[in-house]
């Protein structure tokens, strides 16, 4: 599976992370000035999965705005090829102390905050900078335990201390 998505005029990609059902950096290819596109790879038919895109919108007045279209192309076992379209809408407010979050949405996002911090933990660990990599670890590992994730929060507590032993 691949989505394409067609970005609104001045609306721009950071990064794209699959969350569900294991989490990655997924990155994206450019194919115009407002398009890019992001192989999914294969996906279960019933089975959740998720993705986490992360943009820099500019700021607009008060109201609802389309701020993307996404289009997922996938070819079903057997099948020729489908496209589901749907319109990523987000709701300007000029009231700054009303925000609203979907609680679902802010889960994921606190999932790929950990990812990267484990990430970035790694690459320090591979410079040579053991107190970066373990202060990130347990950065990581704090995030975990607030999402509920105690096994790999544990992980990521072990993996801090072992790189403290050396």
């Amino acid at each position: 599976a691949r989505l394409l998505l067609r970005l609104s005029r001045d609306v721009t990609p950071r990064a794209v992370h699959r969350v569900t059902p294991v989490i990655a950096n997924l990155g994206y290819q450019p194919i115009g000035a407002n398009e890019v596109a992001v192989k999914l790879g294969n996906l279960e038919a019933g089975a959740p999965a998720s993705v986490v895109i992360d943009l820099m919108v500019p700021a607009r007045a008060a109201g609802s705005f389309r701020i993307a279209q996404a289009e997922l192309h996938y070819t079903p076992l057997g099948g020729s090829e489908e496209i589901v379209k749907q319109d990523v809408l987000l709701e300007f407010s000029a009231d700054a102390s009303a925000p609203q979050y979907d609680p679902r949405v802010m889960n994921l996002v606190e999932k790929v905050t950990a990812f990267k911090l484990q990430t970035r933990a790694l690459s320090e660990a591979e410079a040579g900078n053991v107190a970066g990599a373990t202060q990130k670890l347990r950065a990581a590992a704090t995030r975990l335990l607030d999402l509920g994730e105690l096994d790999l929060a544990q992980k990521a507590q072990e993996q801090a201390t072992q790189l403290e032993q050396g």
